[in-house]
């Protein structure tokens, strides 16, 4: 995306540039009754081969007294009615990318030949749970699967997601990665990761299995606080070990994050992910109570595949 430059100095404070192609939208079963109503009834809507593009410039100051409702509740909120039975996603293709001060060159995550199934989206209380069944190329390299559960009759009510990612070079993510977690991957291999977790509109909490091997880590900023517990109480090259694998005693990860409502449902979500990757990834010694893992054998586990 070009101009980042020039839309940052129109922003008072940080907002996502978004750019949306949408060659194909394919509605069925449409309400018109409805629609004269101010409300929106469809059977299903169908969006064919969308291309989204979000850049959020990290220069601008963030502004954190705007809230922002996760979007089932922003649903709930319209003060119109909707009912969509089904939302299909075909082929599409997302980007999310972030500019750094200092650095030239964009960290973006992307999501690759996504197919996404979203069924009952509305707002009306007698409706059940929205819910969401995703897969897609993360990075064009590697298999990731979504899926979801959002209440709609209770707003208040937590919501369900879990995720799996197979065979991922780690490596790959370090241009996203870096800047929040305060260290970059010089190699690693993803064999699985997956995270169950349950959230509301205060705080996320689950577990993670990440098993993965040849794991070798630098760190960003030798003043950090993490990197000084890890430095006065253990070696470092013990802090985070090369290999968690399946078939023998691993470490089970926990996720826990509390939620900055200024900020995207996205930022949550990772900020989940990445709570369960260094709940795996550190030893116990400096983590948070919220965050030590435990360790399991694979028959201690359950683990299904």
């Amino acid at each position: 995306m070009h101009g980042a430059n020039d839309f940052a100095r129109q922003m008072d404070y940080r907002k996502g540039r978004y750019a949306l192609q949408l060659p194909a939208l394919q509605v069925e079963g449409l309400g018109y009754k409805a629609l004269l109503r101010d409300s929106l009834h469809a059977h299903s809507l169908t969006l064919e081969s969308p291309q989204l593009r979000v850049v959020m410039d990290k220069r601008v100051p963030h502004d954190s007294t705007r809230q922002k409702s996760l979007p089932h509740n922003r649903l709930s909120d319209l003060g119109r009615s909707v009912r969509i039975n089904k939302i299909l996603l075909r082929r599409a293709d997302i980007q999310y990318a972030e500019l750094y001060a200092g650095q030239e060159e964009l960290g973006t995550v992307d999501f690759k030949d996504l197919n996404a199934d979203i069924h009952t989206v509305g707002n009306d209380a007698d409706l059940s749970p929205i819910t969401l069944e995703l897969e897609c190329s993360f990075y064009g390299e590697a298999p990731l699967y979504l899926s979801a559960q959002f209440p709609i009759n209770d707003p208040g009510a937590p919501f369900r997601y879990n995720a799996r990612l197979e065979q991922f070079p780690l490596p790959r993510a370090n241009a996203i990665l870096a800047e929040a977690a305060g260290f970059r991957f010089k190699s690693g291999m993803v064999d699985e990761l997956t995270l169950n977790a349950v959230a509301n509109a205060q705080q996320v909490e689950g577990e993670m299995r990440f098993f993965y091997k040849d794991l070798d880590i630098q760190y960003l900023d030798s003043d950090s606080k993490l990197v000084k517990k890890i430095l006065n109480g253990v070696v470092e090259g013990l802090a985070f070990p090369q290999e968690n694998l399946a078939g023998g005693k691993h470490r089970l990860g926990k996720i826990h994050a509390d939620r900055d409502d200024s900020r995207s449902v996205f930022h949550y979500l990772w900020r989940s992910a990445l709570s369960g990757i260094k709940s795996t990834i550190l030893l116990n010694l400096v983590l948070p109570e919220a965050l030590k893992h435990t360790k399991v054998e694979p028959e201690e586990d359950g683990l299904r595949h």
